[in-house]
């Protein structure tokens, strides 16, 4: 495949150390691209090449649209750190687009007086592999976190689109600590973004490099030490096919831990194993090796399918499966205490095992909240006006909308020592923390072992299973197979979500019968009372409708009898596409 890059027409200021692109006009579809009517679960993701059988063509407008949003992004970050001359970190993943928007986004942010900084090891080769690492390459993951395991770093801008096409790519950015920004700040970025008409950017920039894969693989193993015993992994085999690059973090983690680790070096658009792979050449591969455990990844190495090797052959588990069963293993065979915040649309099947169960909206905007409120720490009003969070005490489920609201969840359970805080989301995000439950006063309080991490950060959970694992542990021994889950889609454009969301905000608290079956209408809403999550409650199953924030897509999810799940979201998502939206 030809790749095509661009650079674009800059007026050079002679006498300036700065030159300046003029932009063109935004039309209003332009403009809909970087503020869309149905915000993302994180960042923004927008298209930036053109793609042909055999070209992707990287596109004038569409490469504007990113640098509108990385000086929008730089100029709102200054005024929310309130510095002059703050520090910001720079890094991509190895999509096709990546070291020119670094270069952009470097550029603009010196000229807003930033101290640039770069992932290290440009030019690492990974042995086993073809790989070669270029400018500033980083998991997502790892970047985000870094902005909590670096003092000094206040702002961190990643450049990913995760696990979609290739033609996509995307920003996400955190300020001061790692949870996806959302709400008004996200907003003043995107009506900034479509507000400019040119851009200036410094001519030259001079990095600072640190090397911050290893700063978080030193964090992890802080981290997994408080969970499990990782001896068991000592000259094991471990198989690993990251859809995009290699993961030499992953790599070097594993291999810290005495694990032999191999690669399978072959890039997938889109770099989603959920979309589909050959499980046969893996398979075939771990027969070679005598492995037991194979590993694959997207992008942004959170969308996680373990294939293992088990008495009755070879089994493979997606992330909502991973979760649950670790989860289980660690409550009823280790005695570990969690506490599980989880999305709405996830796996139920850990409920029972956890000392206290949150349930928030879809991605770690909601997520990573429920931490920091548990700790004390000072959240931004708007990000908690938007979130989605919940308590949930057996069937029944209470708003969290204050730190307050937390407190009251701790102090009647009345536990103190150490809580492992597990916030997890069905389509593969994954983080653990490590709080500690203090009396003081007469009263529970909670402070973090460790930095707190509010983002996706798998790669504990990687170990964690792992070492289950190879301990002998068969993960569906702990899986309740008479519950199954799964999901659809819908294609559906911007405004044809928001009819969807406004057509069954009405029917909230009705009962409805789809094909004999009859369900009860109910909706999470957010702590501006704006609903959010429609769901179907039968007898036997519970039903989830969302807009999709990363495409054209509503999502449709099911837990349910395992005999009949599959037919039961066949017929709900036939009925939902059916519906005529004036």
């Amino acid at each position: 495949m030809e790749i095509n890059l661009i650079k674009i027409q800059e007026e050079e200021k002679i006498s300036a150390d700065y030159n300046i692109i003029n932009l063109h006009g935004l039309s209003k579809d332009e403009e809909e691209i970087i503020n869309p009517l149905v915000p993302p679960t994180s960042g923004l993701r927008m298209e930036i090449f053109d793609k042909t059988e055999s070209q992707f063509n990287m596109s004038l407008n569409k490469l504007e649209h990113f640098l509108r949003v990385i000086k929008a992004v730089a100029a709102i970050g200054k005024k929310e750190l309130k510095k002059e001359q703050p520090n910001v970190l720079i890094v991509a993943d190895d999509r096709y687009s990546a070291t020119t928007l670094i270069d952009y986004a470097s550029r603009i942010f010196n000229y807003e007086q930033y101290t640039i900084y770069h992932q290290s090891r440009e030019g690492e080769v990974v042995q086993g592999t073809s790989y070669k690492r270029g400018l500033s390459r980083m998991s997502s993951p790892y970047a985000s976190a870094s902005s909590a395991l670096y003092d000094n770093i206040d702002l961190v801008l990643m450049i990913t689109a995760s696990h979609n096409s290739f033609v996509w790519n995307g920003l996400k950015f955190y300020i001061e600590r790692p949870i996806p920004i959302s709400g008004g700040v996200m907003q003043d970025v995107s009506k900034l973004a479509i507000s400019l008409s040119q851009i200036k950017l410094s001519k030259s920039y001079n990095p600072i490099y640190i090397d911050a894969d290893a700063r978080n693989n030193k964090y992890i193993r802080k981290i997994v030490s408080n969970i499990i015993n990782t001896d068991v992994l000592k000259a094991k085999k471990v198989i690993m096919w990251p859809f995009l690059g290699v993961a030499p973090e992953l790599k070097n983690l594993l291999e810290s831990y005495g694990a032999e680790v191999i690669i399978i070096d072959e890039s997938r658009n889109p770099p989603d194993p959920t979309h589909g792979f050959d499980e046969k050449k893996v398979t075939d591969l771990m027969d070679e090796n005598k492995v037991k455990i194979a590993i694959l990844l997207d992008a942004d190495r959170d969308r996680l399918v373990f294939i293992t090797k088990t008495k009755k052959g070879y089994k493979k588990l997606t992330s909502n499966e991973l979760y649950t069963a670790m989860m289980n293993i660690l409550s009823k065979e280790l005695d570990k205490k969690f506490v599980n915040v989880r999305t709405i649309p996830s796996d139920p099947r850990c409920d029972n095992g956890a000392l206290v169960n949150f349930i928030t909206g879809v991605g770690y905007k909601h997520l990573g909240l429920i931490q920091f409120m548990a700790a004390n720490r000072k959240l931004p009003q708007s990000q908690l006006d938007t979130a989605i969070l919940y308590h949930k005490d057996k069937n029944n489920y209470t708003k969290i909308s204050s730190v307050d609201d937390v407190n009251v969840v701790f102090n009647k359970l009345n536990y103190t020592g150490d809580l492992i805080f597990v916030l997890w989301e069905e389509s593969g995000g994954h983080t653990f923390n490590i709080l500690e439950a203090e009396e003081e006063n007469n009263r529970i309080v909670l402070k973090s072992k460790y930095p707190l991490i509010g983002d996706k950060y798998p790669a504990p959970a990687i170990i964690v299973l792992c070492s289950l694992l190879e301990m002998g542990y068969d993960l569906i021994d702990y899986l309740d197979e008479t519950i199954k889950g799964t999901r659809t889609t819908i294609t559906a454009t911007d405004e044809i979500k928001l009819k969807y969301m406004s057509y069954f905000s009405q029917k909230i608290d009705e009962s409805i019968e789809i094909k004999g079956k009859k369900y009860h209408i109910g909706a999470f809403s957010n702590n501006s009372d704006k609903t959010a999550i429609i769901y179907f409650k039968s007898e036997d199953s519970m039903l989830y409708i969302r807009p999709s924030g990363t495409g054209p897509k509503i999502r449709i999810y099911i837990f349910g009898n395992y005999k009949t799940y599959k037919q039961e979201l066949e017929n709900v998502a036939k009925f939902v596409r059916n519906l005529e939206l004036a």
